[in-house]
């Protein structure tokens, strides 16, 4: 069948949320997500002036239907960077990728 393989970081660095969709026939498979073939993104956490910002809730979450949804929060100062995956043109409906960000100007 086919099958979706998802990777979330626990906010080590590098930051990720990648997946990829595969096919498993009669034998068993390993899959190994690589980081390198997804996007690297840059959250920016400054303000419009340049001032660098607490990001006290940050908050990632991969949500899959009829699931419990994985959800992690960790604050940061100024930018962060995250690696993403594209949506894939078999990326099964009703899973949704969460990015959930809001800071205050750091003191």
């Amino acid at each position: 069948g086919d099958y979706l393989a998802a990777a979330i970081s626990l906010f080590d660095e590098p930051d990720f949320i990648i997946y990829e969709t595969f096919h498993v026939g009669d034998t068993a498979i390993t899959k190994e997500l690589n980081i390198s073939n997804h996007r690297l993104f840059t959250i920016s956490g400054k303000s419009p002036e340049g001032d660098e910002l607490f990001i006290g809730e940050y908050e990632k979450a991969i949500h899959f239907p009829g699931v419990s949804s994985h959800t992690y929060t960790d604050p940061f100062i100024g930018d962060h960077e995250i690696y993403l995956s594209n949506k894939p043109a078999d990326f099964p409906n009703g899973i949704e990728i969460l990015l959930n960000i809001k800071g205050i100007e750091n003191e």
